[in-house]
């Protein structure tokens, strides 16, 4: 169990500000609902937002999961900006509420794709190599011992190490 643990990667700060906008967003979606804008019973764009969020906050084992930050916050920013709706929300700031929620929605998003672009490329990073000269039987000089580089040892039965 502990073995198990100790290979969890903890969240990075751009794996936390992609949740953090993706969350966002769907508190932009919540504002929207809850000042009056005509959503479904079950509004699908909250779900997937909240969805994501938790993958890319708990799935951290996986190298991959950023991206689903990346693949929401793109498909759900440029299904707004098509959208009608969104523009109708946008032109009337008499609907205060729906008006903020309508803005807080794509800036969220566009922090979400950013952050998760570079938490993406922390996840998928190589770990960089041992340094050799810490490594044991490397003398202060940096040179490797003559035992190291290939050369037999004398083992005092002919000059070669094979068993009778």
């Amino acid at each position: 169990m502990q073995e198990s643990m100790s290979r969890l990667r903890s969240l990075s700060a751009a794996g936390k500000l992609t949740v953090a906008g993706l969350v966002a967003a769907a508190g932009g979606i919540a504002i929207q609902i809850a000042s009056g804008a005509d959503y479904s019973t079950v509004p699908p764009g909250l779900v997937i937002l909240l969805v994501a969020a938790g993958l890319v906050a708990l799935a951290t084992r996986w190298w991959w999961t950023p991206l689903a930050g990346l693949v929401v916050s793109a498909f759900l920013l440029l299904g707004g900006a098509v959208a009608s709706n969104t523009r109708d929300h946008l032109g009337d700031p008499s609907e205060v509420g729906v008006f903020i929620g309508t803005v807080i929605q794509p800036l969220a998003l566009v922090i979400a794709l950013v952050a998760s672009v570079a938490a993406a490329h922390q996840a998928g990073l190589p770990k960089p190599a041992p340094d050799m000269r810490n490594f044991v039987g490397v003398r202060r000089s940096g040179r490797w011992p003559s035992a190291a580089v290939g050369r037999p040892r004398a083992t005092g039965r002919g000059g070669h190490g094979g068993s009778k």
